[in-house]
């Protein structure tokens, strides 16, 4: 099994980027790095609110040709693997997880991974913060 390593200071950016004031859902990538065993989170990419396709309370989605793009540059820029991170900020404690909209948009996105780079063997990871 692999294991998903986030240093203290890179969770602390992530949560930065995606637990907003606001209350809204906010979206960031993260560039890790990969050994045999381990995913080492290392590079978080915030995404601006103009590049977000929609934002609200209930939803967030990148402007697809930015996603493609970052998700191209990662794959694409040696043995890195991406993480896609939204917020849940009305989730808290042991209750936060995926909708089923999340679902159907991590296997759609792991699809097209794994056609457009089938040499790559690791497809992207996903997260989803709270509270």
């Amino acid at each position: 099994m692999t294991e998903l390593v986030i240093p203290a200071t890179t969770l602390s950016t992530l949560r930065e980027a995606v637990l907003r004031s606001d209350g809204h859902e906010w979206f960031a990538f993260v560039f890790c790095g990969r050994s045999d065993e381990r995913v080492l989170a290392t590079d978080v990419r915030p995404i601006a609110e103009e590049d977000h396709q929609t934002k609200s309370r209930g939803g967030c989605r990148v402007d697809p040709e930015l996603e493609l793009s970052m998700l191209g540059d990662c794959v694409t820029s040696g043995e890195r693997v991406p993480l896609l991170v939204h917020s849940h900020p009305f989730q808290s404690g042991g209750g936060v997880g995926f909708s089923s909209l999340d679902a159907e948009m991590m296997q759609a996105t792991t699809r097209w991974l794994e056609h457009s780079f089938p040499e790559k063997g690791t497809g992207p990871l996903f997260g989803v913060m709270g509270q």
